[in-house]
């Protein structure tokens, strides 16, 4: 009984596994839209200005500012989605799992509404995936992240993650989309 309970565990882990796989999947398709369409607003600037008209410069211009800031987003999630993915893929035995469990949670949870406001469908997803992580929190005997303390030692390396995704995101969203003139 022990053997089945213990590979049906982590045939679970491999499912939350394969849906963060799949979110992280979607999320770089989502980002490499959001770049093109930046790139084509970028465009649409800068002919307005060519043409000598100012007001439809400005109104792309704007248009580009919120795109961009939607755009930086949805890359500080997918790389925090990808750093998870990572983490999990790295994850040797339940005791190790049961030790990642909640830092894992809470970095989902800080990301799910943003990526339901970049792409709803993808947050759909990530829904599902998040309510298997906590059906094998409660399988595997971790506290639910509504009644873990507000600092905890693993929430650290989930501070390092967030830290490092918003450098890199920065990074490459400087990198991807031109300045406007």
């Amino acid at each position: 009984m022990g053997i089945r309970l213990r590979r049906s565990r982590e045939e679970k882990i491999e499912r939350v596994t394969v849906g963060l796989s799949i979110v992280k999947e979607r999320m770089e398709r989502r980002v490499r839209e959001m770049t093109n369409r930046s790139r084509q607003l970028f465009e649409q600037v800068v002919a307005a200005k060519l043409e000598g008209d100012e007001e439809r410069a400005v109104i792309y211009a704007n248009e580009l500012r919120q795109l961009r800031s939607m755009l930086n987003a949805a890359i500080r999630n997918q790389l925090m989605i990808e750093a998870v993915v990572n983490k999990l893929e790295t994850i040797r035995d339940i005791d190790e799992f049961r030790k990642f469990i909640g830092p894992i949670r809470s970095l989902i949870s800080s990301v799910a509404p943003s990526i339901r406001g970049v792409a709803p469908e993808i947050g759909h997803q990530l829904q599902s995936v998040q309510e298997q992580l906590e059906d094998l929190s409660f399988e595997i005997g971790t506290v639910p992240s509504m009644y873990m303390p507000p600092i905890e030692p693993d929430e650290e390396e989930v501070r390092k993650i967030l830290k490092e995704a918003a450098e890199v995101a920065a990074r490459r969203l400087r990198e991807s989309t031109p300045e406007p003139p």
